[in-house]
């Protein structure tokens, strides 16, 4: 049986939408932004067709103070949790630095993206987000909480990490969305 042009055409069409279609769902699935925030830092896991994602969660809050000096010092109150991001009470127009230490034990690489909700979100900025790490490399992300309004602020910090599921799927990283 011989196609015409017109019914050619119209495969290679219906063939071409499939295959952009299917690389859109691969690249596109996004992170749903959490119905609640956690109260300690917590770990869920997803396999997917295409991708296996762990997000670890993070609670985060920070509070901002009005400047105040006393005997010309500044007056800080800085958190060392590990088990949530906590900026502490800082004066205002100050910027507080929290290191997040990445390796990728994986036999592939893969995506890291830090997502921001709540209320905390517009004072937050990470550096080095939507990275890719290959196997065996380690990277330190930035987060800053730029206290530039007075308050109290609080919100959570997603780190989210995509491993693909085929070693193919690995040139797609780049295009993957967290």
């Amino acid at each position: 049986m011989k196609m015409n042009r017109k019914t050619t055409l119209l495969v290679v069409f219906v063939l071409m939408i499939f295959i952009v279609g299917t690389l859109g769902f691969i690249c596109l699935e996004e992170t749903p932004e959490p119905e609640n925030f956690v109260k300690n830092k917590s770990l869920e896991h997803d396999e997917g067709i295409f991708f296996v994602k762990d997000i670890v969660r993070y609670p985060a809050k920070g509070n901002v103070t009005p400047l105040m000096r006393e005997n010309r010092s500044i007056r800080l109150g800085i958190a060392a949790e590990t088990y949530e991001l906590n900026f502490g009470s800082i004066p205002q127009n100050l910027t507080v630095r929290k290191l997040i230490n990445l390796r990728n034990n994986e036999d592939v690489p893969v995506k890291v993206c830090v997502l921001c909700y709540g209320g905390i979100k517009p004072l937050i900025t990470v550096d080095k987000n939507n990275l890719i790490l290959k196997k065996d490399e380690a990277k330190e992300i930035e987060i800053r909480f730029n206290a530039t309004n007075i308050g109290s602020y609080t919100g959570e910090v997603d780190v989210v990490i995509k491993k693909p599921k085929y070693d193919p799927l690995a040139y797609l990283l780049p295009w993957v969305r967290c």
